[in-house]
């Protein structure tokens, strides 16, 4: 039964006011403050209430406008802002600076005639004046009661980042101010702003114009997961310096820094289709329509290249006071600098040496010369590399360890807990277009940055933690809030609190107060935290599978089966037969999204399996049982744990219908379900083959089919059974082989002829 998605969160868990009882402001918020001691009464603040701040004190000034404006737009109070040299605490909100330790940190302390915002830094003024903004319940009322309390908080990492590409889809200068407006509000206080790559170049540089006038626009863009087929209009969008000067600004007076990121010397493509003599075959080159890494690459045995660099790095720094310049490095396919005359002769001279990193080396010392230091992507970590630089650990969170070793600063930011990039929900039939993966808000907050196999006088340059969204996949705003929130909440804990101190069940009791802002500034979200949650296990023993529902604040849930009558769920279900379970939750007669399971059952179901060949690691998930278990992923994200995936091997698989020496079942029929994602390199099968046995040990071959290689048809991703058919017999052992695809075609620009994934479900025999 489908019941209507319309889902008005701030009911999740509401708060109720009898007539004319004043609200009360609550501290459980996200991020949950380091420690808060609750004291005997309270602090009503009305429309009469004062924010006082220190004469000649700007920032302060600007900090009481913030906290103004914040309870103007939650609860409709319009309080007054005063500057005073002696302030009267009494029926007032002081805000004060001073005190040791770190610059973030503050106290608030809230008595019953006053309370008083006090932070070691501005910074750490405007972080206590979020807590109070966060606290406040939004609901127009004339006064609000803040209990007596006290508030001693700091976060535990220095650096605490967001980025944002704008390179693969653009966005307006207005929509980027509202990003920075969501970081501050989840007290995040760098901006990784990602502003060139080969799908387009988006900053002014005036000594090259070219780069806005040719390299800012695209002819086309690829549909879809490079599907092969684009639509036809021309792409494009740029920042002026005025623009970026006024956004830099605006991130200042929020405390928070705009590192800007120009990625080189691979990611160049749209600076190559500008200035064609700074790539290695002169070109021509195109802005790419389609996404991925291209091999065209800054010439690094070009002087040119260099200075191009230099150029427009010196225009950056004059935009960007950031204390560091994120350089790129990540990504860089050497393929060109191979045949180019000029890479061979620079590699003779500096003795066979790499390349990128010499080029790297070349940046950071000038930079360096400049007064600023670099960020790189991990893959430019080295043993050279200055100490006053930082690496920023993406795919191999291993870097942060040896980074620390060398004693450079690392940022970490992981794929699999930190790209938003990736699907937040494993049933992804309804979601928005993604470039794959699956990161759900609980593996976001449960990140800890902070390897063990660091030594402890190494941990203090695990600098701090970021998250990461690529915009392939993301062409408007309003996805791009859809994408990072509520995520942005679980990253914030994580990059605020000290891990001692996280627990996700209490994160969740608290995002719904997160929520309500989200709704009060129309931020669009993801949902899926406050819909039914599964819990599905298979029971071998007993040959059946059990289904337990639940939700975050245990709503009254809804479930049928094979489209039935609705019925409400108190226990965890059995399934012992194939069907379709079917949940929804209820809220004051609202519904949730309604989640669907599907169970297929056959004489391989729960039976014993063995494979062959190890599945890949990180896609082993629940290993060989996850093919016979029960439960059939229907849809085709391949990282949503119901799947198992093989690299460069195949799936070879042995299920015993019957123990050897027990009477044979009668079969004429095994199907398997794989997941297709031709863009990630997710392949169907070349070729099936099935086995019987009675006694484990000697094979016949029953069946055996090939499958022809997949062409490039627009069809990217989708979920394909094979079903073998064959004559009626008597087999106390079934052997299953599925060949992978060893060689991908030349659509796959990015990793043509390198074998690709082969990932499988469930295996049904009858």
């Amino acid at each position: 039964m489908k019941k209507s998605t319309a889902l008005l969160l701030c009911v999740v868990i509401t708060t109720l006011f009898s007539c004319g009882r004043t609200p009360t402001a609550d501290y459980n918020i996200v991020p949950l403050p380091q420690k808060t001691t609750m004291e005997k009464g309270s602090f009503e603040v009305t429309e009469n209430t004062k924010i006082i701040y220190p004469d000649t004190n700007a920032a302060l000034l600007r900090n009481a406008g913030f906290l103004a404006g914040y309870i103007k737009q939650m609860t409709g109070m319009d309080l007054k802002c005063e500057s005073a040299s002696e302030a009267s605490p009494e029926g007032n909100i002081i805000l004060r600076t001073g005190g040791q330790g770190n610059m973030e940190g503050y106290t608030i302390n809230i008595s019953a005639d006053s309370m008083v915002i006090k932070g070691n830094s501005p910074a750490g003024n405007f972080y206590g004046i979020q807590t109070i903004r966060k606290s406040v319940p939004v609901i127009k009322t004339s006064s609000i009661n803040f209990p007596c309390a006290e508030i001693i908080d700091a976060p535990r990492f220095s650096y605490r980042g967001m980025s944002l590409d704008v390179s693969r889809h653009f966005f307006s200068a207005s929509e980027v101010k509202t990003y920075i407006d969501i970081l501050a509000l989840h007290d995040i206080n760098t901006f990784h702003w990602h502003l060139t790559d080969d799908q387009g170049w988006r900053i002014e540089i005036k000594k090259y114009p070219k780069l806005t006038e040719i390299g800012s626009r695209r002819d086309e863009t690829v549909i879809g997961n490079n599907t092969g087929r684009y639509d036809g209009k021309p792409y494009g969008g740029y920042y002026t310096q005025g623009e970026i000067s006024d956004i830099v600004n605006y991130a200042a007076d929020r405390y928070i820094t705009i590192i800007p990121e120009i990625d080189m010397p691979g990611h160049m493509l749209a600076a190559l289709a500008s200035y064609p003599e700074l790539g290695c075959t002169g070109g021509p080159y195109k802005v790419w329509t389609i996404w991925g890494v291209s091999k065209d690459v800054l010439c690094v045995g070009n002087p040119k290249a260099l200075k191009f660099v230099e150029d427009v790095l010196t225009e950056v720094m004059k935009l960007f006071p950031s204390e560091y310049i994120h350089i790129g490095g990540d990504e860089c396919p050497s393929d060109r600098w191979e045949k180019c005359p000029k890479c061979r002769a620079l590699k003779r001279k500096i003795g066979g040496g790499d390349l990128q990193s010499y080029f790297t080396g070349k940046v950071e010392l000038f930079l360096k010369e400049h007064g600023r230091k670099t960020i790189v992507w991990n893959e430019a970590l080295n043993n050279k590399m200055d100490t006053t630089s930082m690496v920023m650990c993406w795919n191999n969170t291993e870097a942060g360890a040896k980074a620390a070793a060398l004693h450079v600063k690392s940022i970490m930011t992981p794929t699999s807990y930190c790209y938003f990039d990736y699907y937040q929900t494993s049933e992804t039939n309804g979601e928005p277009i993604a470039i794959g993966g699956y990161l759900p808000v609980k593996k976001v907050y449960s990140l800890e940055p902070v390897l063990p196999s660091i030594p402890e006088n190494e941990k203090k340059y695990v600098y701090g933690v970021q998250a990461n969204l690529w915009s392939e996949y993301i062409p408007t705003f309003s996805q791009v809030e859809y994408m990072v929130l509520p995520r942005m909440a679980a990253l914030s804990e994580v990059q605020w609190c000290r891990s001692s101190s996280r627990n996700y069940d209490s994160f969740l009791r608290r995002i719904p107060r997160l929520v309500k802002i989200y709704d009060l500034y129309g931020y669009k979200y993801a949902k899926h935290i406050f819909g039914v949650k599964s819990d599905i296990k298979t029971d071998f023993s007993e040959g059946n599978v059990v289904v337990a529902l639940n939700t975050i604040d245990n709503a009254t849930i809804y479930y049928n089966i094979n489209g039935g009558k609705a019925e409400k769920y108190d226990t965890p279900l059995t399934i012992k037969k194939s069907c379709e379970i079917s949940a929804y939750a209820e809220r004051e007669g609202k519904a949730t999204d309604t989640i669907s399971h599907k169970f297929l059952f056959s004489k391989s179901t729960t039976r014993p399996l063995t494979l062959k060949n190890k599945p890949y690691e990180e896609y082993t998930f629940g290993g060989g049982r996850t093919l016979v278990d029960g439960v059939v992923a229907t849809c085709y994200n391949y990282s949503s744990g119901k799947w198992i995936g093989f690299y460069n091997t195949d799936l070879d698989a042995t299920i015993e219908l019957a123990p050897a020496g027990k009477k044979a079942p009668e079969i004429s029929e095994v199907s398997v379900n794989n997941s297709i994602s031709k863009a990630s390199g997710v392949f169907d099968a070349r070729a099936l083959e099935i086995y019987v046995s009675a006694d484990g040990k000697d094979f016949n071959k029953i069946y055996e089919k090939e499958y022809p290689q997949m062409k490039q048809d627009g069809n990217d991703r989708y979920i394909v059974t094979h079903k073998a058919d064959f004559e009626k017999t008597n087999a106390n052992y079934v052997r299953i082989i599925e060949k992978g695809e060893r060689h991908m075609p030349d659509f796959i620009t990015w990793g043509k002829g390198e074998p690709a994934f082969l990932f499988a479900d469930e295996i049904t025999v009858n």
